[in-house]
């Protein structure tokens, strides 16, 4: 999942549930609340467990037939995604 997706979709549950959040002031400063990038990354890590990777160089480490299992997985979760209505933007850590 993209960065920007996941502080979009957050920031949209807040506006839907709880959109008095933000409108109030927070910390000295007294600036308003916001879904700012820390937030965002905390909150996935700390209620969904939810880590950030950075990308690796394991190319050279495929399976002779990782095309094929690309296609399985690609097929899996389209298929998920269509019984279940997931739109394909909402799909992460598919690696």
């Amino acid at each position: 999942m993209d960065a920007n997706v996941a502080q979009t979709v957050i920031l949209g549950i807040v506006q839907a549930l709880a959109p008095e959040l933000l409108l109030k002031r927070t910390g000295r400063g007294g600036k308003l609340f916001q879904v700012s990038k820390r937030f965002f990354r905390k909150f996935l890590n700390r209620y969904l467990g939810w880590t950030w990777r950075r990308a690796t160089t394991a190319a050279n480490k495929l399976p002779e037939n990782w095309e094929q299992q690309g296609d399985e997985m690609a097929f899996r979760v389209a298929a998920l995604c269509k019984t279940e209505g997931i739109p394909p933007e909402l799909v992460c850590n598919s690696d």
